[in-house]
């Protein structure tokens, strides 16, 4: 695929308040839809998805495309993109633990609503995304099915302490073992796993809520507000508020 003939249109970040669904619609651009929040169902042609939270689907230009049920309180991440169509990705990708490609959206959104910003900065960003997508997923292929398992505990009880000894005694495996594990599959052992899943949930809630700084900390599993602060400071090289500052002018529609 050639990047360099990738051109940026439009983005956002959509938030529904109570129920919505999507409109039936036909464009001439390529798009892409990273869910943030809830499932949003959606139908390209005869094909059906019902896109949970880190999924992005990757829409082809002139086919019509069409809401199927009702959602209620979603939020996505939506660009559009002109020249190439992107046809050689994946039409759906399940983001993860990827934290650059939620992070190249909000960058890019933040860039498309920055007054005199330069066009081709949007373009780069666009094609950082694109370029995340083509990149392999090596960990898909190392021990499955008890990655799996634990990538999806993690996932769902990151507002707990999450102690490495305590999961290892739930899946029935040595610690060491389970690090080693992770290192060989994501490339950091299962504690810098977690803290990097937790760092993530905590910059989207800070970027797409109004959530106290104490409840974004509660909800990331940090018992101690003020080691939060340090925590996230220390890693992500600048505050939780400053953060929140720092990509504050959004495309967003609210419906």
């Amino acid at each position: 695929m050639n990047y360099e003939k990738i051109f940026f249109e439009s983005a956002g970040q959509f938030i529904s308040e109570g129920e919505w669904i999507h409109p039936a619609r036909t464009i001439d651009s390529a798009e892409l839809i990273l869910v943030t929040r809830g499932t949003v169902f959606l139908a390209e042609g005869e094909t059906e998805y019902a896109l949970t939270e880190n999924t992005l689907l990757r829409l082809a230009p002139r086919c019509p495309h069409r809401g199927t049920a009702k959602s209620e309180d979603v939020s996505f991440y939506w660009t559009h993109f002109t020249g190439e169509d992107g046809s050689g990705l994946p039409k759906l990708l399940d983001v993860g633990q990827n934290a650059r490609i939620p992070l190249y959206f909000r960058q890019l959104i933040h860039a498309a609503s920055t007054p005199g910003g330069e066009p081709l900065a949007r373009d780069y960003l666009l094609r950082l995304i694109l370029m995340e997508m083509a990149a392999p997923r090596e960990a898909e292929n190392a021990n499955p099915p008890l990655l799996s398992r634990m990538e999806e505990h993690v996932r769902l009880h990151l507002d707990e302490p999450l102690r490495i000894a305590e999961l290892a005694e739930l899946f029935g495996y040595n610690p060491d073992y389970l690090s080693r594990l992770f290192r060989r599959a994501h490339g950091v052992s299962l504690k810098e796993y977690i803290d990097r899943a937790r760092l993530k949930r905590a910059s989207d809630l800070l970027l797409t809520t109004d959530l106290s700084l104490r409840d974004v900390a509660a909800r990331c599993g940090f018992e101690d507000y003020k080691y939060f602060l340090r925590f996230f400071s220390r890693r992500q090289g600048v505050s939780p508020t400053a953060l929140r500052r720092s990509l504050s002018r959004t495309h967003i529609n609210h419906r």
